[in-house]
């Protein structure tokens, strides 16, 4: 049923029209201060306002960062508005119709305040997916076809996206290509109806012929053989070809960290039949690099380092590094790094790590000098595994060692010497500022074989970090982290530079550096064999490149060998501040004691996220 014509209606729509655009007149050339949205359900205003040309700022935006202010276009706003109906309808809403409800300037009669109404309409939902397989491959490229389709972002019941589609044509792409299919084509034609608002979803793909790898060659490489590089590579002559192979040779590659970029591509136009060679571009560092570095930190304090790199030691693929490094925590430290990449067999690493260094913490100052010596190899996956072997002497400053068994003996130079066998597994990206992925370590050490150490014992650390975006801009970051030390001598007795220690700017942030856990007399802390801790983070946006913090932990130390007491765990809660800088933010956190603590406060000032 039509409904009648109103001229009454038509009149008053004409009006509010006219007056919205005499008033978007009236402001032409104002600051624009503030851009609204009402009615956006389903998107953000911060992802409607990145696709705009038009942009706010604030009165701190000019006055203290000194950004340009966009001044007021009625003839911006409009192309605006088609812009944000088109990203819209890419959005899967076809209907969307968005228009300025108000466009007020302020008292002042200098800015301008802009609020836009939308109307997203009903959006396009996927009804079927359906795959018409073509070419020649028969059931093998079927049975290919079927694990793909599980990992489609668009599926039955799913709003459309062209962006999603987009990444549903690479995923479709990149199975079969690394499936010996590197010609593979996949297009998709949608069949829709306006009228239910939903489409079905057709493929049709070609495998075409399966392929083989070619000759590989590496060019640009002038200071390293082509053989030696070729050992890195994760692929063969004649082997089926496989976009991933292709992929994680350049990684191999580019870890040596002897090139500055490193791109491999097929030649498609030489190739032959079913083989397709494969080429390595590389462009190779310069072999010496230097790097100085100066910071402040509420536990280092003033802090400075230099390190010194040689990159293709003797015109081999190895690495020596030595580091120099000076703050309140570490009084001196120089230690060296030599990295053996294929050492003995292909993808085995031997590092060689001699130090010397002071250690100057709240229960002790320890002057330690030795060497560890490890073989690093990838296992499965992002997970790796290291072993390693640590010979040292250990002088303790004898005012600084509290009250312990065995006190004249430890307040002597001695020798420790531990076997020590680890697990890495890493998905978190990207690495400085992870907002994705999980990050596990354990390590467990044997410690009193070798060469005669005087203390046994056995040390355990297990580290979990997990990083899940809630949204495109909150991040919920949360640590879970735990270790036992069980030591083989009657007495018990564990050296105090071993032992577990909490409280700090990455530990529980409501008390200073090893405030918490077991005390001596004259209440210097003494460490413990048993360690809890845990923290939670919710990580959000404020301005450009300013975020904050919202975090809780808990945690606390113990001197008997696995006990974990809950109802002597320490709760503290705070909030911060980040400054993003490409290396990692700088971070101010201020954190208060909670429950059983005594409701102090502590203020740290830092480089780097806390976990």
């Amino acid at each position: 049923m039509h409904r009648p014509f109103d001229p009454a209606r038509l009149l008053c729509a004409a009006l509010c029209i006219s007056l919205l655009s005499a008033c978007a007149s009236a402001q032409q050339g104002l600051r624009v201060r503030e851009i609204r949205f009402e009615g956006n359900a389903t998107l953000s205003a911060d992802l409607l306002l990145n696709q705009m040309y038009m942009y706010p700022t604030s009165w701190f935006d000019e006055s203290i960062m000194n950004d340009d202010p966009f001044l007021f276009s009625e003839d911006v706003l409009q192309e605006d508005l088609r812009v944000l109906k088109t990203f819209y309808q890419h959005e899967g809403f076809l209907e969307a119709t968005l228009t300025p409800s108000h466009i007020d300037a302020d008292p002042d009669g200098t800015t301008v305040r802009v609020t836009i109404h939308v109307a997203e309409g009903p959006p396009v939902i996927i009804d079927t997916v359906l795959v018409e397989m073509h070419g020649t491959d028969g059931a093998a490229a079927d049975s290919l076809m079927r694990t793909v389709l599980p990992e489609l972002a668009l599926r039955p019941g799913m709003r459309f996206r062209d962006e999603a589609l987009q990444a549903d044509q690479a995923t479709i792409i990149g199975v079969f290509a690394d499936n010996a299919h590197p010609y593979v084509t996949a297009e998709a034609s949608l069949e829709v109806s306006l009228q239910e608002h939903h489409v079905t979803i057709r493929w049709g793909v070609d495998p075409g012929p399966a392929a083989r790898f070619g000759e590989v060659r590496i060019r640009g490489n002038e200071r390293f053989s082509e053989q030696m590089l070729s050992e890195r590579l994760e692929i063969e002559p004649g082997a089926p070809f496989r976009e991933r192979l292709l992929r994680r040779s350049e990684g191999e590659l580019y870890a040596l960290t002897l090139f500055r970029t490193v791109t491999g591509k097929p030649l498609y136009e030489e190739a032959r039949s079913d083989s397709i060679p494969v080429e390595f571009s590389v462009q190779e560092a310069s072999p010496f690099r230097g790097h100085f570095a100066v910071g402040y930190g509420r536990e280092e304090r003033f802090r400075f380092g230099i390190n010194l790199t040689w990159r293709g030691v003797l015109r081999s693929t190895s690495r020596l590094e030595i580091d120099f490094k000076r703050s309140e925590l570490e009084p001196y430290s120089i230690s060296g790094r030599f990295v053996k990449p294929d050492f003995l067999v292909r993808r085995l690493t031997f590092v060689a790590y001699p130090f010397i260094r002071r250690e100057n913490e709240p229960s002790y100052t320890a002057d330690r000098r030795g060497i560890r010596l490890s073989l690093e190899h990838p296992l499965i996956g992002p997970l790796d595994g290291v072993f390693s072997y640590t010979i040292e002497d250990v002088g303790l400053d004898s005012a600084t060692v509290s009250v312990v068994t065995r006190e004249q003996d430890i307040l002597d130079a001695y020798m420790k010497s531990a076997f020590t066998l680890g697990f890495l597994y890493n998905t978190s990206r990207p690495p400085f500022n992870p907002d994705r992925g999980t990050s596990i370590t354990l390590y467990h050490t044997l410690s009193g074989r070798g060469f005669g150490s005087p203390y046994q014992f056995n040390r355990t650390l297990l580290d979990i970090r997990r990083y899940e975006g809630l949204t495109e801009t909150l991040v919920l970051a949360w640590r879970l982290k735990a270790g036992v030390l069980i030591s083989q001598e009657t007495d018990q007795f564990v050296p105090v530079e071993e032992r577990f220690y909490s409280g700090g700017s990455t530990s529980v942030r409501g008390w200073s550096r090893f405030e918490l856990g077991p005390r001596d007399a004259s209440g210097v802390p003494i460490g413990g064999n048993s360690l809890l801790e845990g923290s939670l983070e919710l990580r959000f946006p404020i301005w450009n490149i300013l975020s904050g913090v919202a975090f809780s932990d808990f945690g606390n130390v113990w001197m008997p060998s696995l006990t974990y007491k809950l109802d002597e765990l320490r709760f503290a809660a705070g909030v911060g501040l980040r400054v993003g800088t490409p290396v990692g933010p700088i971070r101010l956190d201020y954190a208060r004691q909670l429950g059983s603590g005594k409701g102090l406060t502590q203020f740290f000032f830092s480089f780097g996220h806390a976990f």
